[in-house]
């Protein structure tokens, strides 16, 4: 994880650095705008599609990039002029982009319904979501999984409201916990620092970056409303001999009830998380609770947002009613015993 995550920053710190570069020396030799100008608005675009693979960040590049050059290039040559000025070039640009995400939505929304009807047991949108773009990109996982998490930020911060009804026996972990606070007060934060620091840019009359900020806390609040509400219509399911924990739309791991070694309560701090072969099912570590320590005969894969991943051996969560918890825990457990004794 760690690895991708840094193969990832390094491809993204070249890219800008490439094209800081290329306006720099636009600007500093103007004989060599038209030549800087063919760089930002070909090259660029093409060497972001073969480092990241992704036509909507080759548009939004081109668009940013498109804006930049009307700032940071002299624009005397005639190309570079008639390309960073043009409304109409900028307009197509846009609208090409606006296409592309209508066409995506639309794709998407046949194939959730199409999924939807084939998977009615599901109730665990999320998953179907994830399972849908898994299909419409099935060579790059990674791409899929991070649509995904965009488009589960939106249907659960905007358009999903109803409770699903489980069959299978179910623990909730928001009732008795901090978490919600904890969200509730980020959430005001956010609000109240957005329309500060968006009046004060107004006020400087720096209009671009006020709606960017703009845009970036209205994003970070419904991303919090989302996970918020995933965490309430996600709750820890036993599935057959399968226990699947949750935590919102920030991680998932699957342990089969064969592989769980020990199970105890503690709320201790737990030490060196992020080194160790450990996760706490929790966003927030420092801040959220825990109170279920599992350890595991095996190491699993536990899935974050963004399709990233960690290798574990112990889990940490929080459940509401951890007695109960404790009993099916052991209840499974005899049951998965007692069967292979029969056989």
């Amino acid at each position: 994880m760690k690895t991708n995550k840094l193969k990832l920053a390094i491809k993204g710190v070249f890219l800008l650095l490439f094209t800081i570069i290329t306006f720099f020396i636009g600007n500093k030799y103007p004989e060599l705008e038209r030549l800087a100008t063919i760089i930002i608005i070909v090259i660029v675009p093409i060497l972001n599609y073969l480092l990241f693979k992704n036509i909507y960040g080759i548009l939004i590049l081109l668009l940013l990039c498109l804006k930049l050059g009307s700032y940071f290039l002299p624009l005397k040559d005639d190309l570079s002029q008639f390309l960073f000025t043009s409304k109409y070039i900028r307009l197509m640009v846009t609208l090409y982009a606006i296409f592309k995400v209508l066409n995506l939505v639309y794709f998407f929304t046949s194939s959730l319904y199409k999924e939807l009807s084939i998977n009615r047991n599901n109730k665990d949108y999320y998953f179907i979501i994830q399972s849908v773009f898994q299909k419409i990109y099935p060579d790059n996982t990674k791409y899929a999984n991070l649509i995904a998490q965009e488009f589960s930020v939106i249907a659960y911060g905007i358009f999903l409201w109803r409770k699903p009804i489980y069959d299978d026996k179910f623990f909730s972990y928001t009732r008795t916990s901090s978490s919600l606070i904890v969200y509730l007060m980020l959430f005001l934060v956010a609000i109240i620092e957005t329309l500060c620091l968006h009046l004060v840019l107004f006020h400087f009359q720096f209009y671009t970056f006020s709606f960017i900020l703009l845009f970036l806390n209205i994003y970070t609040a419904l991303s919090l409303i989302a996970h918020l509400k995933a965490m309430k219509m996600r709750p820890i399911i036993w599935s057959n001999d399968k226990l699947l924990i949750k935590n919102g739309l920030f991680a998932n791991a699957t342990l089969d009830v064969s592989n769980i070694d020990s199970i105890e309560v503690t709320d201790k701090i737990i030490d060196n998380v992020r080194q160790d072969k450990k996760i706490k099912m929790a966003l927030l570590r420092k801040i959220e609770m825990h109170n279920i320590k599992i350890s595991l005969k095996e190491d699993i894969d536990v899935h974050l947002f963004y399709g990233l991943k960690k290798v574990v051996n112990e889990v940490y969560f929080y459940v509401d009613d951890k007695i109960l918890f404790l009993d099916e825990v052991q209840i499974r457990k005899n049951a998965w015993q007692n069967s292979l004794i029969s056989n």
